[in-house]
């Protein structure tokens, strides 16, 4: 997957509608959280330093639109429990 590529489509998206949007002419202000960018590259420097983390994959594949929200949730509820180092 390309999540860099994807997540920066994503995160022109958001910058163009946190610019405001029309409705029912009004001007309503989106906001876009932080990370929305980067989350792509920080999967791709995980992998490459062999780190898991999970809730940050979890959230580029949601922003990546590879998954719902609740899809990924659901995964991460699944993951087996692992004791802390």
């Amino acid at each position: 997957m390309h999540w860099g590529r994807k997540a920066a489509r994503s995160a022109r998206a958001a910058r163009r509608s946190s610019l405001g949007l029309r409705r029912n002419r009004q001007r309503v202000r989106v906001q876009v959280a932080e990370g929305v960018a980067t989350a792509g590259a920080l999967v791709r420097m995980a992998r490459q330093y062999r780190v898991s983390l999970p809730v940050l994959t979890a959230v580029a594949s949601v922003l990546a639109e590879d998954c719902t929200a609740a899809q990924a949730v659901q995964e991460i509820m699944n993951l087996p429990q692992l004791e802390e180092a």
